[in-house]
């Protein structure tokens, strides 16, 4: 995947339907928090490099990688307020019977 200027070019929603393509690839994030993206995907085992003025370069090797890394960068660069509306529509939702 080429480097791009916004997490969210390269990170696009399309990453969660074509995750296996992502496998195997150095996806670079280019974004002002990209120290916190950095640690979260140090805690979660998955490597990547963050050195100073450079984009944060992330080696996805599985699909759940991809997976986790998107998710992480849309945590990150989403708006406070987007996040508690999605989760105030979340407790909203009733609950799946089986």
């Amino acid at each position: 995947m080429p480097p791009s200027d916004s997490p969210s070019d390269s990170l696009s929603p399309n990453l969660i339907a074509n995750a296996a393509a992502v496998v195997g690839r150095a996806v670079s994030v280019h974004c002002e928090d990209r120290w916190q993206v950095y640690h979260r995907l140090q805690d979660l085992e998955i490597d990547c490099q963050c050195q100073s003025f450079q984009p944060l370069q992330v080696q996805i090797t599985t699909p759940t990688q991809a997976m986790q890394l998107w998710s992480i960068v849309k945590r990150i660069s989403e708006p406070r307020i987007v996040q508690i509306d999605r989760l105030k529509q979340s407790w909203l939702k009733p609950c799946a019977k089986r």
